[in-house]
Formats: structure tokens, sequence, C-alpha cells
């Protein structure tokens, strides 16, 4: 009986071996490294790489695709300031410290951008990236979840091939473990982790849930230079966004301007939403089949079958807990939160308080109409 270390195996096999375990049990490794002993053994002495792989996703057995040289897409998205609707005070801030980066020949600063989801987190980062002319390296969050992964990030941007400065961007970052953001507090306040100096390069979060981020990584915030929250879009704004939309996407469709303004107002003031109505009303091709293909019963305020029966629940139970109401709708406590309760709070239909939830004055006055 033998028991052979990883030196010894270097120095039995004839051959560089890649090893991957099936699982991440010592005994299958084992046999992985014997097996490759049993197929590689060459002239005694020579050396041998052993590298042992984790399991990922391996893309080289999907076939490539090549896109047309013009691809036929119902897709727009902004890419200058004039295109990007609404969103003044955000706006403002950006273009001034884009131009006073580029003046003072700094970096951009680090920023956290909240809001909504749909509100256009995402086309923004992407504006800012290219009026300030840098790569961009995108991850969402969730994706991030090892240390590894974090290091790979940092050799990019500091990779000597890398001639542009950088913009780091993390989709939902309130989602990054506690261990990954660590790491960031030395780096975005001293510019280097472990005596290692990272090349300056701007960070850029957008979160759903800046609260949530406040709370657990209050000093990770704290270091952002550039802090925006997006605000509610007007019904007017999203008039414009949808016209801008239609005329870039489909400029031969003909749309009045009744529907252009009741499409805004059934949009729950959110241009994802609004993008996906006026792209169904053109498939469908009725006004009224769209609104009732997502159950859209108010055209005025863009309420649906769902929306009306919180109200009623509310209008007949008082300070209703989030467990109680979910469980009354059949649907998970997050779907509510972030597909109806924020829009009723909006529109001031119903309130929020720590005791629960209640129907407002203006939810009953919807009821009594309807």
């Amino acid at each position: 009986e033998i028991i052979v270390g990883l030196p010894i195996l270097r120095w039995i096999l004839g051959s560089k071996e890649e090893i991957t375990p099936a699982v991440t049990s010592d005994n299958d490794l084992f046999e992985k490294m014997w097996e490759a002993a049993d197929n590689n053994c060459g002239e005694e002495g020579t050396p041998l790489e052993v590298t042992l792989k984790n399991n990922t996703f391996d893309t080289s057995k999907i076939p490539d695709y090549i896109p047309p040289k013009k691809p036929k897409t119902h897709k727009f998205t902004p890419s200058k300031w004039d295109e990007y609707i609404g969103q003044v005070n955000a706006k403002k801030i950006i273009q001034s410290f884009i131009k006073g980066s580029k003046e003072n020949e700094v970096v951009f600063p680090h920023t956290i951008i909240d809001g909504k989801a749909g509100l256009g987190k995402t086309t923004l980062v992407y504006l800012i990236k290219k009026y300030l002319d840098v790569d961009l390296i995108e991850h969402i969050a969730s994706d991030i979840v090892n240390l590894d992964q974090l290091v790979k990030i940092f050799a990019q941007i500091n990779s000597p091939a890398r001639k542009k400065d950088t913009i780091l961007f993390i989709d939902e970052v309130h989602n990054l473990s506690p261990q990954l953001i660590e790491i960031f507090y030395p780096i975005l306040q001293e510019g280097h982790i472990n005596d290692k100096e990272i090349r300056p390069f701007t960070f850029i979060g957008c979160t759903t849930e800046k609260g949530k981020l406040i709370r657990k990584f209050k000093p990770f915030v704290s270091r952002m230079g550039i802090q925006i929250t997006l605000e509610d879009y007007s019904v007017e704004e999203m008039k414009t966004i949808i016209t801008q939309f239609k005329n870039k996407v489909f400029p031969e469709k003909e749309i009045t301007n009744e529907i252009y303004t009741v499409l805004a107002k059934c949009s729950r003031l959110c241009p994802r939403d609004a993008v996906r109505l006026i792209k169904s009303y053109f498939y469908i091709g009725n006004l009224d089949e769209t609104l009732q293909a997502y159950t859209i019963v108010d055209k005025e305020n863009g309420l649906t079958k769902t929306d009306f029966k919180i109200l009623e629940y509310l209008a007949n139970n008082d300070k209703v807990g989030l467990q109680g109401l979910s469980a009354y709708l059949g649907i998970s406590q997050e779907n509510y939160l972030y597909q109806y309760e924020q829009y009723l709070i909006q529109l001031q239909l119903i309130t929020r308080t720590p005791r629960g939830r209640s129907i407002g004055n203006k939810g009953k006055e919807i009821l009594k109409e309807v």
C-alpha cells in the first residue's frame, strides 16, 4: 500500500493532465489522479503539471452563432443624452462629473445608482461608459460567488493590455456577500489591497435595495463619490418615451395621441413596462385586447384585476401584514412587493405602516367609482 502525494505524482506522469473531479470528494479526486497516472506513464523523471479544474458552464459544446449584418430586432436603447428621457437631476449630476473628470484628468468617481426595476439604471451606466470613452466590465452580483472570481476581475482591470480606463459595473450590488464586500473597502478607499496596487478605475453599482445595502454595508456605500436615486416618471415623460420608441422601431406604424396617452397611463410609469405595452399593441393590433391580455381594467391608472383585489381586501381588513396579504393573493411576498405594492403606494391608494397595510382615501374613491 503506497500513499502518493502530488509532487510524486508529477514525477510519475509524463505529460500535462487536466483533472476535473465529478464530485468534490477526496476519493474521487484520488481515483482521477491514479487514472491519469495509468494513462500517462512516460519517461521516468519527466515533469507533469496537474491542473485541478472546477466544474463550470462549458460553452465550447454550443455551436457558434453568427448574427446577420443587419439583424431585424424590435429593440431600442438610448445612445445619446437627449434620447434618455426624464431623470433631469441624475443627468445633470453625471454630465457635470463627466465634464469635470475629463478637464481635471481624473477617474470618474465610484457611483451608486438606485431605483425601482425598469427605470433605466443600466442604460444610464452605458451612457456614462460611452461619454467617458472607457472600457466596461459588467457583472450581476449573484454571479460573483467566490474570491477567485473577484481576483480575475481585478486582473482584467490591471491587465497591461488595457489601454483605457475601466468601469466595473455590478448590477443588483446588494446581493454581494459580506466576504466580497470586505475586499472592496481598501481598494475603493486606498487603491490597493495586500500591498498590491490596483489601477484606478470606476466602480458603479446599481440596486433596487439601497436601504438594504446601507443597513448591511454602510461603509461600502459611504465610499461612493456619487449617489443617485432615479425618480418616478410622469405620464408626459412616459408618452415621450413611447413616442420615441415607436418612431425608432416601428416608424411605418400609425398611432393616435389618445392611444399614446392610454398606454402611458397603463405603463405603471415604468419605461420597461411601457415598451412591453406598445410592442404588444402593435403585435395584437387592438388597444382593448392588449389591455385585456395584461388584465388591465382601469385605463386612467393602469390598475389590474389584482390591484383591485388588493384594494377590496384592504377595504374589508385593516392593518394587513405582508404574509397574510400575499397568501390571500396566492403569490410570493417578493412578487407582491415589487409588482403591486410599490405602484399602489406611489398612487397613494394604499398606505404601509409598521402595523400593516391599509387602504387610503384615494383607494376608497376608486372602489366607489368602479
